[in-house]
């Protein structure tokens, strides 16, 4: 069995260009294994332009969850009750880096929800004491929330 984790932003992520909104980073000794993202919008304007959500692999060489953003906590929701050694975080004021987009779509950004749950084998992965980061981008000011599901590997 493994131990499955949790983490969100805890409270309402606003941006209006390019934001780096969550994010979490993995250990030294071990690695992500993405199960499941869900976010929400919630724009001002039923008219505004769509906003770009995109999963974007993190080595955090620069700014780790916690180091110019908010740290958020981290659940052990399942599985053997390991220690937790994940960093996440959200709303970062300098973007993490390096950041390599894997996936990108845009989205109405008026009042929606997308949960995202991926079939075992088909999620993605992320190496060993490195991660993943959610990154929205916007021309009007919207509101986010994000959660985030995850394997120790």
């Amino acid at each position: 069995m493994r131990s499955i984790y949790e983490a969100h932003t805890e409270a309402d992520v606003g941006f209006t260009t390019v934001e780096s909104v969550f994010g979490v980073k993995a250990d030294a000794g071990h690695a992500v294994d993405l199960l499941a993202l869900n976010f929400s919008l919630d724009g001002i304007d039923a008219a505004a332009a769509p906003v770009l959500v995109e999963l974007c692999t993190a080595t955090f060489a620069t700014n780790a969850p916690g180091t110019n953003s908010t740290a958020v906590t981290v659940h052990n929701t399942s599985g053997p009750r390991i220690a937790e050694t994940f960093a996440a975080a959200r709303e970062w004021t300098a973007a993490p880096t390096v950041l390599v987009s894997v996936m990108a779509l845009e989205f109405d950004p008026y009042k929606m929800i997308v949960k995202e749950s991926f079939p075992l084998g088909e999620g993605y992965d992320f190496p060993v004491a490195e991660g993943f980061v959610v990154r929205m981008t916007a021309a009007a000011t919207v509101n986010t929330r994000v959660h985030g599901r995850w394997a120790r590997v």
